[in-house]
């Protein structure tokens, strides 16, 4: 499954006091989770921490598509605060109780903080001090991302490539690129079959937001041979790659 159950390592620095908590399915091992911490600012130290759980690791939350592909703590996930962030936060993470690491900048953890609360999402556990500067650029982890005009340009060089289309059904059915698989950013757990093995395959989505996040998920769960399309069907529709005759029927 994409979507695995994860295990958080949380140290929480309290003077020259250092307890480690291990989260697993909203129970640590002191008993249940504390409910509605505020958050945790954490030490850049945390960083070893980070590594050291791997693929176990936190759900870190970031903002921006275009900063996110070029630079990310690994196993990290894409839900951009400035798109539909409330909504695909409960799409993607699901479970209210599960602990969450926020990655973005200072200035904006408080709101990010409210925003998650408003929908459920209390257990925030804390926030990377510095973010994603206070990582090292050689440790961080990096999605390929192109313009729709680079897409073209491999796309009339062979039509046969592996296209992924994380968009709606009904969008897909509105009008599509030929061939393009779908596979649903809120339905991707089971449409891991979808993506090849051998070969790149190129995921787009309407305008870059749910095409990052979807990357980050398959990237997250071992899925590394994927190249995000930016500006994403609101793009590509400006250049010459062969498109499904418009049906207006589908948004009905």
């Amino acid at each position: 499954s994409i979507f695995c159950a994860l295990t958080i390592s949380l140290i929480v620095i309290t003077g020259k006091d250092i307890l480690k908590i291990f989260f697993v399915a909203g129970f640590n091992s002191l008993g249940p989770v504390l409910p509605k911490q505020p958050p945790i600012i954490l030490e850049q130290t945390t960083k070893n921490l980070f590594v050291s759980i791997g693929k176990l690791g936190p759900i870190a939350l970031d903002h921006h598509p275009g900063f996110f592909v070029k630079g990310f703590i690994p196993n990290s996930i894409f839900i951009g605060i400035d798109g539909d962030f409330a909504p695909w936060v409960g799409t993607i993470i699901k479970h209210v109780e599960t602990p969450i690491l926020l990655v973005c900048e200072m200035d904006r953890l408080e709101e990010v903080a409210i925003r998650l609360s408003r929908v459920g999402f209390d257990n925030v556990l804390g926030h990377l001090k510095g973010g994603v500067s206070s990582w090292g650029k050689d440790d961080l982890a990096t999605i390929s991302s192109i313009s729709a005009e680079k897409f073209n340009t491999i796309y009339q060089a062979n039509n046969q490539i592996d296209i992924v289309d994380v968009r709606k059904e009904t969008e897909y059915q509105t009008r599509h690129i030929i061939d393009a698989k779908l596979a649903p950013l809120s339905m991707l757990e089971i449409h891991g079959s979808t993506f090849v093995n051998d070969k790149q395959n190129y995921v787009h989505c309407a305008g870059g937001y749910r095409s990052v996040i979807a990357c980050s998920l398959l990237k997250r769960a071992g899925i590394h041979n994927t190249i995000n399309i930016e500006g994403g069907f609101a793009a590509i529709k400006k250049t010459t790659i062969n498109l499904s005759v418009e049906d207006c029927s589908s948004t009905l």
